[in-house]
């Protein structure tokens, strides 16, 4: 999921119920779940309890900015 769905259940609770839904099917048909846009540790806690399976975001690894 990208970081809109965070941005969405930070503005608005109501969110969080739609997005434990798809959360509840995903892992029902034996699928895991990312998050994106992970930037705070609150980001973070918020997945975890929201049952999200990974998490992905400046939290854990600042982009390189180096050419490759």
């Amino acid at each position: 999921m990208t970081k809109s769905w965070l941005l969405k259940i930070k503005r608005c609770p109501d969110y969080q119920e739609i997005l434990k839904g798809f959360l509840s099917f995903a892992k029902a048909q034996g699928k895991c779940s990312v998050l994106e846009g992970i930037e705070t540790e609150g980001d973070f806690l918020l997945a975890r309890e929201l049952g999200v399976d990974f998490v992905q975001g400046y939290l854990f690894k600042h982009l390189n900015h180096h050419s490759c």
